[in-house]
């Protein structure tokens, strides 16, 4: 993939125990992804008259091998946080992942 590698924060949606018997679920940072992390200009976030995902970036990484990413995880750059909207494998050829991403810190 062309452009500079970002590294990334993997945070798994994960059930842990709440130390009464019971769970709760929390994030949980699992790897740390190298790949290209695009912003995207406006006029590509909102559409207007569609119902769409919103979406701030685009994230291109390889396939990770032995690892599942989900619309239910998030990425973490320092202080800043990416909710996943949408997670694409390209022709299902597992070579690389196309991300789609919601800046919400």
């Amino acid at each position: 993939m062309l452009g500079p590698k970002t590294e990334l924060v993997l945070q798994k949606y994960t059930k842990v125990p709440d130390g009464m018997g019971g769970f709760k679920y929390v994030h949980q940072s699992k790897r740390k992804i190298k790949g290209v992390l695009i912003p995207l200009p406006g006029n590509e976030r909102f559409v207007t008259g569609k119902i769409e995902v919103y979406k701030t970036h685009k994230f291109f990484m390889d396939y990770p091998k032995g690892l599942t990413v989900t619309e239910k995880d998030r990425f973490v750059l320092g202080d800043r946080t990416f909710d996943i909207k949408f997670v694409g494998n390209p022709a299902e050829r597992n070579i690389h992942l196309e991300i789609e991403l919601l800046e919400i810190q």
